[in-house]
């Protein structure tokens, strides 16, 4: 048997003539009970760290913020994504990623993946 198949558009065709085993990238749903939770690690691994005066505040509030709006409900992830990516931005800017490593690393995994596509900067941040 033969197909003839045009105009194939995608990004990525795979074609086979026999078995064809399809491996690949596997997605991890996390749910808003887990975000809340990484959003209080978060909470308090912030309350940890040195920063100067006035950014140790912005990062406070936005901590705080996102944890309050999780604990609410299902916040607006544009928002919440707008909040996580600033204070992850100062976090990295005034090396308190390196220094407090898991303790930061990890929740804002978390929160970054929570968010889906708008987490992707938060994500590009922690490399």
């Amino acid at each position: 048997m033969v197909f003839n198949i045009n105009n194939q558009n995608a990004a990525q065709i795979n074609m086979a003539g026999g078995d064809q085993y399809n491996t690949g990238p596997q997605g991890t749903v996390i749910g808003s009970h887990d975000a809340y939770a990484a959003a209080r690690a978060l909470r308090v691994a912030v309350a940890q760290v040195a920063l100067p005066p006035g950014v140790r505040e912005q990062v406070w509030a936005d901590a705080v913020a996102v944890e309050r709006e999780l604990a609410a409900g299902e916040p607006d992830r544009q928002q919440a994504a707008g909040r996580i990516e600033r204070l992850t931005a100062a976090l990295s800017r005034y090396g308190a990623l390196a220094t407090a490593g898991a303790a930061l690393a990890g929740p804002l995994t978390t929160l970054g993946r929570w968010l889906g596509p708008a987490g992707a900067a938060v994500l590009n941040l922690l490399r």
